[in-house]
């Protein structure tokens, strides 16, 4: 999917599909958000976008995954993903 400048990973897709995210709602999360905040766990240029139910962490105009935005929704696999993930970065 690409809105305007922005452009999905195959990882943040598949996440989308798998949460039943619509793309209405990555669409407003990226054009609209309610809240957007860095992200530095990530690196240079990552941002965090939430509206709705979702957040999706960005990096520049890369989204790389689609998150729930309430941690409250996350099963085990998002916590050792986001776990994973962040180390990775590291």
């Amino acid at each position: 999917m690409n809105v305007g400048n922005f452009y999905m990973t195959k990882h943040a897709a598949g996440r989308a599909l798998d949460m039943l995210v619509t793309v209405e709602e990555i669409r407003t999360a990226l054009v609209r958000p309610e809240v957007v905040y860095g992200q530095s766990n990530y690196g240079d240029r990552c941002s965090i976008r939430q509206a709705g139910r979702i957040a999706l962490a960005l990096k520049g105009d890369m989204v790389m995954s689609v998150l729930y935005r309430k941690t409250e929704q996350w099963s085990r696999d998002d916590i050792a993903m986001a776990i994973r993930d962040a180390m990775e970065a590291a």
